[in-house]
């Protein structure tokens, strides 16, 4: 006969304990679903982790296996899983699996390894780009989401927050070194830096300066004249000077000797390997010939007769005429004086003074002869 648990001396408290305990497991031949505790880990790159399942049944002799994704491949025959340094292939569905002799059971858990892969800057636009263009610029990063991004332009932070940068209308001013900087749970990535060059060339302007490089305006004939254009830009600038379609000179700065009127007229062209520019400039070359003094009737006039004096000259306007008899000035600003009636005190020797930017030119002596004429 064998004895009872009451015979042993076992009190009644610990038969109930042990019939709690009995409790819990299954009355029957059986096997509960695995108990793991999350639904879903997250983890960081190059952390490690455990995870441990705990499965209940009857009989209690459990086997135990972790498998991952649908394949189903097995990672690990023991209760716990285990990963150490984990890399974002490590993410994905694992499923704890529990056997006994009677059935098969298992429970999932998904595991997210969080990453930031390199960033890098990418922009379709060509090396050098003209003002007035518009540009895209893209930060490329793979990483877990969410991301968020960070623009620097010679690493200044700049007021944009997507991963997608645009310049609309770019000025030479927007030249520069443009770099992003990526975040996520993870930490952050900076990327390379793009250089934006952006070219201009200003419209070229000529200067005119004599030969002690005064700048001056007006240039009588055949002084030597130098003439500067004056353009910048970028990349570097070269010049182009044509007279009368001709090249003469590749230089910014150019001296033309003995300038003349037919012969004054210039083009500066610039250009910077991508646009060109020109302009046209027309020295001021100004000049009087010496007037020519005339008189009619020629010679000698009656007293009390018409007489005109003309003088008529050459020159770039405006002219203004003097007027001299026998070397003294007299009142007359015109080319021609004329006596509507000569009298005996007209009678002298007539020049005139023509005068412009040139200077001043004097005309030949002209003899005005005045007699009274005789009855017998």
């Amino acid at each position: 006969m064998t004895p009872s648990l009451q015979s042993k001396g076992v009190s009644a408290p610990w038969i109930l304990t042990i019939a709690s305990l009995q409790s819990d497991l299954p009355s029957e031949k059986d096997l509960n679903t695995p108990d793991i505790g999350v639904s879903k880990v997250v983890l960081n790159k190059t952390e490690s982790f455990s995870l441990p399942c705990r499965c209940f049944g009857n009989p209690s002799d459990i086997e135990y296996r972790w498998v991952k994704g649908v394949e189903e491949n097995i990672v690990s025959n023991t209760s716990s899983l285990v990963l150490k340094d984990v890399q974002t292939g490590d993410s994905g569905i694992y499923k704890c699996v529990c056997r006994n002799i009677v059935t098969e059971t298992f429970q999932d858990v998904k595991i997210v390894v969080n990453y930031l892969g390199p960033a890098s800057v990418y922009t379709t636009s060509t090396n050098t780009s003209k003002e007035g263009d518009s540009i895209t610029m893209y930060c490329l990063s793979n990483g877990t989401s969410p991301l968020a991004y960070r623009w620097k332009k010679n690493n200044i932070d700049i007021k944009h927050n997507g991963n997608v940068f645009s310049l609309n209308n770019v000025n030479h001013s927007d030249s520069g070194l443009y770099s992003c900087e990526v975040f996520n749970s993870v930490g952050s990535q900076n990327s390379n830096a793009v250089n934006l060059s952006v070219s201009f060339l200003t419209n070229p302007v000529v200067i005119s300066m004599n030969g002690d490089s005064i700048l001056k305006e007006n240039y009588n004939e055949s002084d030597t004249v130098k003439l500067a254009c004056v353009s910048s830009g970028y990349p570097s600038v070269f010049f182009k000077w044509k007279n009368k379609n001709k090249v003469f000179s590749f230089m910014n700065e150019v001296v033309i000797q003995s300038v003349a009127i037919d012969n004054a007229s210039f083009e500066c062209q610039v250009t910077n390997g991508i646009e060109t520019k020109s302009t046209f400039y027309e020295l001021k070359v100004v000049y009087i010939d010496q007037p020519h003094l005339s008189l009619t009737p020629s010679l000698s006039v009656e007293e009390n007769r018409s007489a005109v004096l003309n003088c008529s000259v050459n020159g770039s306007q405006p002219i203004k005429y003097t007027w001299y008899k026998d070397n003294l000035p007299i009142d007359g600003y015109s080319t021609t004086i004329v006596f509507y009636g000569v009298k005996r005190s007209d009678h002298g020797v007539y020049t005139c003074h023509a005068n412009n930017l040139a200077g001043t030119k004097i005309s030949n002596a002209v003899l005005l002869m005045v007699y009274k004429d005789c009855l017998y």
